[in-house]
């Protein structure tokens, strides 16, 4: 094939973001021979298909898709187009790349800063239990003087003492009472149980307002 009636054709490099789609492409050439492009290689072929090619559009259906070959005379201009493209898309993506935000240096203040609310939290953290601390009642048992029963005179003498009025419950298995049952008696006794108290607290508040010791 002499170089006078032919030239270098070539299927434009696969890239769906610029709308060449093809990736291979197969064409008549002479009577029974076929050149199957893949996308991307320069291939030698004669004018007449050359000028076939020329028509070829990325979307067959759609005339105002891209064309999907490039022609060159020879490999030096073939080069050259390759490099021309490559320029484009480097230029592209640098302004991409000049479009985005750069994000900011970390500085040594910010660090310190970091470390400051850091700080800050586990301070937080133990006021909160120190709070706690000092607002959990040591007993549930209430003070002579304080409770339901202050205005009727009918408190507690003391912890280690009995009732002044009440019959004192028989306590006889304690040990073994459900918290239903220590609940019960609990209030009997002049003593609010409230949710908090384990079983174990109900059973020991008991004992000492009653003095029971088994």
């Amino acid at each position: 094939m002499s170089k006078n009636d032919s030239c270098l054709a070539r299927l434009n490099p696969y890239d769906p973001k610029r709308g060449q789609l093809k990736q291979n492409y197969a064409v008549l050439s002479g009577a029974s021979k076929h050149i199957k492009f893949e996308a991307g290689n320069w291939y030698r072929v004669k004018l007449p298909v050359a000028k076939f090619l020329e028509t070829v559009r990325q979307v067959e259906e759609d005339p105002d898709s891209k064309l999907a070959f490039t022609f060159a005379k020879d490999r030096k201009e073939a080069e050259q187009i390759e490099k021309r493209e490559k320029l484009e898309r480097e230029r592209e993506l640098a302004g991409v790349r000049s479009r985005e935000k750069p994000r900011p240096a970390i500085t040594a203040e910010d660090l310190l800063e970091t470390e400051r609310v850091y700080r800050n939290e586990d301070d937080d953290s133990t006021d909160e239990l120190d709070e706690l601390d000092e607002t959990t009642p040591v007993s549930s048992v209430p003070p002579d003087g304080e409770g339901e029963d202050a205005n009727d005179g009918e408190g507690l003498d003391d912890l280690s003492g009995k009732s002044t009025d009440d019959e004192v419950p028989d306590l006889k298995g304690i040990e073994r009472w459900n918290r239903a049952k220590l609940v019960k008696v609990a209030g009997e006794l002049g003593l609010k149980a409230d949710k908090s108290m384990t079983v174990a607290k109900l059973r020991k508040a008991i004992r000492q307002i009653t003095g029971y010791d088994d």
